[in-house]
């Protein structure tokens, strides 16, 4: 090869290298919006378009977006097929891309831009191009539609709850297609959600809406503003500020469709205009079409003034209440023993401010410390309009009461700024002194009842009545019934029903966790507890202790904590116990939890009572099997 030939052939590739460098790679992401003229209150779309294959993408960060409330709508798949021509060959490609969806809307008028974007599509970054969007006041829409909130006052105290309206007026008929509530998820606030409106007047009715990830009961009327007439929707909430100081509550968003003019309907192009005419009325047949547009209404942002409540005179009943409260009390009966059970329901009415309220100690209070001992059952209260229900279990400590005294519960008047007082009127009780169980109260059986399987139904499930929640997952079917159900197959493979029967058996030993291994030995670690006690640990504190560990290890509920009293209410649900074991089960709870609340639960008991303990809870362990 000459030289010459080997020069031309240099500078040849050497002028290739240099145009395939200088070539830009096509653009592989891109922006566009819907539209680069909005007016101050409509919502439009932008959306972001990626070529390429890969789902290797990090959408880009629009937190430094700040003229605009931005919203992801997710993500879509679509694709579009190129021809190319390499070398006069042409050649059909198809290119998928992945689009992300965004509404956006202006926050202030004139001329804004959205900035420049920065996409990573496989470690690469790809940047689109600033778009510029012009904001103008929407003159025609300004009267269509407004939101606005209404509060009682707008100072308040910190715990106070106060309810908060957002009301919604429009007119045209509109399609609701989101709303937006930032107080909803404002760390600056106890929020009680919505609830059924109490009360619908004549020419309002309820209509149910979905917002924030929940449906919520909202109030339909009809309002006159500035001679102009409105339907209004309005959706109401309770907020307790928990600073002190200005708190702003944040505007809040509702984006509709309104009508904003017609359109022909393609369907009819090219229709004389005098016969389409006849097309015109609202039918199926209509020749035109409505032209929709996104509009959003913000409230504008209320300021709410938190003020302390004060330290001096507080009582050590405060309940938290900042309104005025009226109570009332009932009990379950009027005759008991000491040590019994007595349960009393509190209703507290008179405010929308009880839905963050707290009980106080009623073991403190002075007239009740030395007679009762309270317990107040947290699962068991319920709000009902503007009234709770608490409900309060009272044990007589000796049988000198004759009554419940007073119930007490502070609370502060805004208006007469002070701690007032409400309380109950006084409950008469005839308590009795308690009975001494002795070991032959309580009658054991050696012979043991005919253990079922029936379960009892009852409104929060099936109890369970087996020694591992694992027999409701996961389970299995027995090598008979399988058998019985494989007939045809183990006819003529007979040697595969021994291998499986086998299996069966091998398996069945591993299956047995740890748990259900401690459940089925829980009954033998209760009576070696009851045994290691000494004779001055022998009394009703112990006593109780145990029963509680062994169903908490029968039922594999380590990780709660029961009373006496729930555990007995759980078992009776078991048809399989027997009545006469539930009723021997009851003589001892009772006099345990009567020693524990006369301040007797270290007083020692026989040794015959501790064996009929024993006897008691292993005929409980063979009945549940």
């Amino acid at each position: 090869m000459s030289v010459y030939r080997l020069m031309i052939i240099v500078v040849v590739l050497f002028c290739s290298v240099i145009c395939i460098s200088r070539a830009e790679p096509p653009s592989k992401v891109s922006a566009l919006v819907s539209t680069n003229k909005v007016s101050s209150d409509e919502v439009f779309d932008m959306q972001i378009h990626i070529e390429s294959n890969t789902d290797d993408i990090t959408p880009p960060d629009l937190s430094e977006i700040k003229d605009f409330k931005h919203s992801y709508l997710g993500a879509s798949r679509s694709s579009k097929t190129v021809i190319s021509s390499v070398n006069g060959k042409q050649k059909m490609v198809t290119e998928n891309v992945i689009i992300l969806n965004y509404k956006f809307m202006p926050l202030k008028e004139g001329k804004l831009n959205i900035p420049s974007l920065s996409v990573e599509v496989e470690g690469k970054v790809y940047k689109t191009d600033k778009i510029p969007v012009v904001v103008s006041k929407n003159k025609e829409q300004q009267n269509m539609s407004f939101l606005r909130y209404k509060l009682p006052r707008n100072k308040t105290f910190v715990g106070e709850t106060i309810p908060v309206e957002l009301v919604w007026y429009f007119r045209n008929n509109p399609q609701l297609n989101s709303i937006d509530v930032p107080s909803f998820t404002d760390d600056r606030f106890v929020v009680s959600k919505m609830s059924m409106p109490k009360k619908v007047d004549q020419g309002q009715r309820l209509i149910e809406i979905s917002f924030n990830g929940g449906k919520y009961w909202a109030l339909q009327g009809e309002a006159i503003v500035d001679g102009v007439a409105y339907v209004t929707l309005t959706m109401k909430w309770y907020i307790a500020p928990k600073e002190l100081g200005s708190i702003e509550l944040k505007p809040s968003t509702i984006v509709a469709s309104y009508i904003t003019g017609y359109r022909e309907n393609p369907m009819f192009r090219g229709i004389p205009k005098g016969f389409s005419s006849v097309f015109d009325d609202d039918s199926f047949f209509n020749a035109r079409e409505p032209v929709m547009k996104q509009i959003a209404t913000r409230t504008e942002p209320v300021k709410i003034d938190v003020e302390a409540l004060p330290v001096k005179g507080r009582p050590d009943n405060f309940s938290g209440v900042v309104s005025k409260i009226q109570l009332g009390a009932e009990a379950s009966t009027d005759n008991a023993s000491v040590g019994e059970p007595i349960e009393v329901d509190l209703f507290v009415s008179g405010s929308d401010n009880i839905y963050n309220m707290t009980l106080p100690d009623f073991n403190k209070q002075s007239d009740i410390q030395d007679k009762f001992k309270v317990i107040a059952d947290t699962n068991d209260n319920a709000v009902v309009g503007n009234m709770r229900k608490f409900k309060l279990i009272f044990r007589a400590l000796n049988s000198n009461v004759h009554a419940i005294p007073p119930l007490k519960v502070a609370y502060y008047d805004p208006q007469e700024k002070d701690y007032k007082e409400a309380k109950t009127w006084e409950i008469p009780i005839k308590i009795k002194a308690a009975k001494i169980v002795s070991a032959s109260d309580i009658e054991t059986n050696a012979k043991v009842a005919k253990v079922t399987n029936k379960v009892k139904e009852n409104n929060d499930g099936i109890f369970e009545n087996y020694t591992d929640d694992s027999v409701l997952l996961n389970q299995n079917v027995s090598i008979g019934q399988y058998l019985s159900d494989n007939k045809v197959f183990f006819s003529v493979f007979p040697g595969c029903y021994f291998t499986i029967l086998l299996g069966q058996l091998v398996l069945g030993r591993r299956k047995l966790t740890e748990n259900s291994r401690a459940a089925s030995r829980a009954v033998k670690t209760f009576n070696l507890q009851l045994k290691s006690l000494g004779n001055n640990e022998l009394n009703a504190e112990n006593i109780s202790k145990a029963i509680i560990g062994y169903y908490k290890v029968k039922f594999q509920a380590e990780d709660k904590e029961f009373t006496l009293s729930e555990i007995y209410n759980m078992l009776e649900k078991i048809t399989s116990i027997n009545d006469e074991t539930l009723i021997n089960l009851k003589k001892i709870i009772d006099y345990c939890e009567a020693c524990c609340y006369t301040g007797k639960s270290d007083h020692q008991l026989s040794s015959n009572f501790v064996e009929s303990v024993s006897a008691v809870i292993s005929r409980i362990d063979l009945e549940i099997k």
